[in-house]
């Protein structure tokens, strides 16, 4: 009687999700779905790259894609490099209840995206240029949370979290005899000072090589804009929520959670994929936009613009350009098919990289 009672509950759970289906299908359940903007153009959503055609060259524009993706950020402690992760957080004064913290122990992503090789990950540090590096000597066994403080050079060691030890890379023979397992550990890396951290994004990697390779088989052009810089990034981790920085971990799933691009990641993937792809240096987006005739544009625009107009034209126009505003944070790159020059926003004796 019970089990019989459990398979009907079973199947009328399913009959109701058919129903919601048919009645209410998301739009992501299709991998492609067609449409007509308000102007009566006719539009294709892809879901997936994978169902995007592939018998004509591409043309990419992405902006501000890239910085949305996820991060794995790493902390060199004396256990070595640690994930930092979030936890739940039970005390009453964090009103969000959860919390960063280091793993209790270099992991398999510690391996697997910062390299088993310690000069290796000396080099990634090194890339760093000194001006965009935290003090992380200084900071000593600080225990106040990334929370408190946006700024990505200055977020202190985090407090350690109870859990599972997970096994490093090297055999502890003090623990190993006797046949009975023991433990593995990871030095700390010579060089590099502790509470240093790397940030990570394995998956940006995944997709710029997806794009390289429809590239390199299909022809084409991509054009990348985001904020970032050309080499690795320490903790740039953010979120933004009504137009203004917001704390990382407030309101999960209503805050926009980003981090800044490492620019040269993404050139050295599209290398990886052919060595026949361009890739253009990295120049700053104020300087893209005056080389698109920004400046024509904007004069267009003004003259039939009455004064309140012209002074939010000419307000946003150097919001975009400004060095204090998005015209050094955010950068450009542009990756071509062989054999195409300089495209526009670039100098015309600009070489690929």
């Amino acid at each position: 009687s019970s089990s019989s009672s459990s398979s009907s509950s079973s199947s009328s759970s399913s009959s109701r999700t058919t129903t919601d289906e048919k009645n209410e299908k998301s739009p992501m359940a299709e991998e492609v779905v067609t449409g007509t903007t308000k102007d009566g153009v006719y539009v294709t959503w892809h879901w997936q790259l994978s169902s995007l055609p592939e018998d004509a060259p591409m043309l990419i524009v992405a902006n501000e894609f890239f910085d949305s993706i996820p991060v794995h950020q790493f902390q060199h402690s004396e256990r070595g490099w640690c994930e930092v992760m979030v936890d739940v957080d039970y005390s009453h004064e964090n009103q969000d209840h959860l919390r960063f913290v280091l793993a209790p122990s270099p992991g398999p992503s510690s391996l697997a995206y910062l390299g088993v090789d310690a000069a290796e990950r000396k080099n990634l540090i090194d890339r760093i240029p000194k001006s965009h590096r935290g003090d992380w000597e200084s900071m000593g066994d600080s225990t106040s949370s990334p929370d408190n403080d946006n700024s990505p050079k200055s977020i202190p060691e985090l407090p350690r979290s109870p859990g599972p030890i997970i096994l490093d890379t090297k055999p502890d023979k003090a623990k190993s005899g006797g046949g009975s397992g023991g433990g593995l550990r990871l030095d700390p890396d010579p060089g590099v000072p502790l509470n240093q951290r790397i940030e990570v994004a394995p998956l940006r990697n995944v997709l710029m090589e997806q794009l390289a390779n429809r590239l390199n088989k299909q022809g084409g052009a991509a054009l990348i804009i985001d904020y970032g810089e050309n080499h690795p990034q320490e903790n740039t981790l953010q979120a933004m929520a009504d137009q203004k920085l917001a704390r990382v971990l407030e309101r999960p799933g209503e805050v926009d959670i980003t981090s800044h691009v490492d620019f040269s990641s993404l050139r050295d993937v599209t290398k990886a994929v052919s060595e026949k792809l361009q890739v253009f240096p990295v120049i700053p987006q104020g300087l893209f936009l005056i080389n698109m005739n920004l400046e024509a544009r904007m004069h267009s625009l003004l003259k039939g613009a009455d004064e309140k107009e012209q002074e939010a034209i000419q307000r946003q126009a150097m919001h975009l350009v400004g060095e204090d505003k998005m015209g050094l944070l955010f950068k450009v790159m542009a990756v071509t098919q062989e054999g195409i020059g300089a495209p526009a926003g670039w100098p015309e004796d600009a070489v690929p990289e």
